[in-house]
C-alpha cells in the first residue's frame, strides 16, 4: 500500500533524471562539435598529409567514443558513492529501499546509452562535416 503512494513521485524523478541526462547529452555533444570546428586546422593539415575522410572520420569517432566510456565509468561509480549516501539517510521505512543497488543492469544500461549517443553523434554528421571540410 505505501508503494502505491510512492509511485508518482518515483515516476515524476524518472522523468526528471531522464531530462537531466538528455540535457547533459546535448551539453556534451555541443562541447565536442564546438571542439572539432576549432580543429578545422588541424584536420585541412591531416587531408594534406595525405588523411582520408573515413581515416578523420574513426579518429573523431575514437576521440568521442573515449570521451564517453570514461565519462560513463565516472557516471556509474558516482551514482554507486550516491546511492550508498543516499540509503545512509534515506528513512528505513522506505519500502524496498535494501533493493537498491547498481547491479550489472547498471552497467548494460550504460553501456547502452553510451553506443546509443555514440551512433546519435554519428547520425547527426558532426564528425563527416568536419572531414568533407577538410
Amino acid at each position: 500500500m505505501v508503494a502505491r503512494s510512492v509511485e508518482p513521485f518515483l515516476l515524476v524523478l524518472f522523468g526528471a533524471v531522464g531530462f537531466v541526462l538528455l540535457i547533459a547529452c546535448v551539453n556534451v555533444a555541443n562541447l565536442l562539435l564546438a571542439r572539432s570546428t576549432g580543429r578545422a586546422q588541424e584536420f585541412a593539415i591531416r587531408a594534406a598529409l595525405g588523411a582520408g575522410q573515413g581515416r578523420i572520420v574513426r579518429q573523431l569517432l575514437t576521440e568521442s567514443t573515449l570521451l564517453a566510456a570514461i565519462g560513463g565509468g565516472l557516471g556509474v561509480l558516482l551514482a554507486a558513492a550516491g546511492t550508498r549516501a543516499a540509503l545512509g539517510v534515506l528513512p528505513t521505512t522506505l519500502p524496498r529501499a535494501t533493493d537498491v543497488v547498481v547491479d550489472g543492469r547498471v552497467l548494460l544500461l550504460r553501456s547502452n546509452i553510451t553506443a546509443r549517443g555514440n551512433l546519435l553523434r554519428l547520425g547527426a554528421g558532426a564528425e563527416n562535416k568536419e572531414a568533407r571540410r577538410a
